[in-house]
């Protein structure tokens, strides 16, 4: 196999794993709609249109960008314009060429392979601590909203209260809210909006509970007295989950990092047997093989530690 035909067969197997992470990242989508239609259907609410249907699934992608990419710079709270993003995808084409030409088109790919994966996961991992904190005070921000109710304060009053005095972790995600209350936006329909943003179950439950309470009335203070009991009791159930898959996630960790980890070493002390996978075209055959059975692992292994409940 010549150089160009290497070239094509790596690009292809990026846009193959790229492929596995958009089916991947679909099933969790369509949980969280089922989760929204089962919500809709409590509330004694018709039916959704298709067309709804259509809007809330796709509301993440109003860009026009991938669903699980805008999903993660919401989440990560990143605004992205298009000039950045064509100027950074130009950049990388330009480097992975040069290097194709220097050092030859798998260190190229690789290379090219290591940035964009590396910036995708670096956006993940930002989307879900940022998340996960705004998650872990959702319990007390409900708390004290309850409180203001409590004491007679209207909604839209104990909301921005308690916005105001929530910490940044909160505000990152509550801020657009607010504005959207006070440019005159009812209250139900923009914790629906916020819930449809960030795709979070807990926000969705919220909804429900407020349009429920806007339309047939009751004590508000006492449903979110169970909401609250509620996140806090699935709380207690991810911390026991994440114990009970502690062992196999650092496994996971340790098999991930070995073969490369093997491959710096081998490289330092018998360079020869390095440059057999870069130089020979039965090498860049078994390099890639390589990488698709560590691909495949991985995918395993994060499927083994998915538990559900």
């Amino acid at each position: 196999m010549n150089g160009s035909g290497f070239l094509l067969l790596g690009v292809a197997s990026l846009f193959f794993l790229a492929g596995i992470g958009f089916l991947a990242s679909g099933g969790q989508r369509r949980r969280n709609q089922q989760m929204q239609d089962r919500l809709e259907e409590l509330q004694g609410l018709s039916t959704p249109s298709p067309v709804s249907l259509s809007r809330n699934r796709f509301v993440a992608s109003e860009r026009g960008g991938p669903q699980f990419l805008e999903l993660w710079l919401a989440r990560a709270d990143i605004a992205l314009r298009p000039q950045i993003v064509l100027a950074a995808g130009c950049a990388l084409l330009a480097v992975a060429s040069i290097l194709t030409l220097l050092a030859g088109p798998i260190v190229g790919c690789v290379i090219a392979a290591i940035v964009l994966g590396g910036g995708i996961f670096g956006l993940r991992l930002l989307a879900a601590r940022r998340l996960a904190a705004f998650i872990n005070g959702l319990p007390f921000f409900l708390d004290a909203l309850r409180q203001l109710l409590t004491i007679g304060n209207s909604m839209q009053q104990a909301l921005l209260t308690t916005a105001e005095n929530s910490g940044p972790e909160m505000q990152r995600y509550l801020n657009p809210l607010i504005r959207r209350i006070n440019n005159g936006a009812p209250i139900p329909e923009s914790i629906r909006w916020l819930a449809d943003r960030l795709k979070v179950p807990e926000l969705y439950m919220l909804a429900a509970a407020v349009e429920t309470n806007f339309r047939f009335g009751g004590r508000m203070s006492t449903v979110l007295a169970n909401l609250v009991q509620i996140l806090r009791d699935g709380a207690r159930v991810g911390r026991e989950l994440r114990s009970a898959t502690a062992e196999i996630r650092f496994s996971a960790i340790v098999l991930g990092l070995m073969p490369f980890a093997a491959a710096v070493m081998i490289g330092i002390t018998k360079p020869s047997y390095i440059m057999f996978f870069i130089e020979t075209a039965q090498g860049h055959r078994l390099a890639l093989i390589a990488l698709g059975l560590q691909a495949a692992g991985l995918l395993v292994m994060s499927r083994i530690m998915r538990l559900e409940f």
